[in-house]
């Protein structure tokens, strides 16, 4: 009988098998730490955006409030309070200050508007401005 036959089996050993799981172990942990960044990353611009339609709907309420009211009064300004996403609002109107170039024009004003909310890091801020033409009213 062979002796030598009998301990000559194919296969792995358990140091290779351990050596392969944890090769696969650190590929795998850093694909899932990208990966968390990228969900991290895309949560946070995904908000962001949803603030900065807030502050376009604001807009464009306030000129179907006007077209409603008449010109708005420079130095106007309003808050709301938003729930879903929490956010506070903050729109005014104001005229141009005396350095701009924008005091060329009389009837223009600009119309700003601010989205504050709190983020676990710490607080941001968006903020939307808009020019508006404002053409006084002819008395007949």
């Amino acid at each position: 009988m062979n002796r030598s036959a009998k301990y000559n089996v194919t296969g792995f050993t358990l140091i290779e098998v351990a050596l392969a799981l944890m090769i696969v172990g650190m590929l795998l942990t850093s694909l899932f730490a990208l990966q968390n960044n990228i969900t991290q990353g895309v949560t946070g611009y995904s908000q962001r955006l949803d603030r900065i339609f807030l502050m376009k709907r604001r807009l464009m309420q306030a000129v179907f409030d006007r077209a409603e009211s008449g010109a708005p009064k420079p130095n106007e300004k309003k808050q709301q309070e938003i729930k879903d996403p929490e956010t506070s609002l903050t729109s005014e109107i104001k005229s141009p200050s005396k350095g701009s170039s924008l005091t060329l024009f009389p009837s223009v004003v600009i119309e700003k508007v601010t989205a504050r909310w709190k983020e676990w890091f710490g607080n941001r801020s968006e903020t939307m401005i808009t020019f508006l033409y404002l053409p006084e009213k002819k008395k007949s």
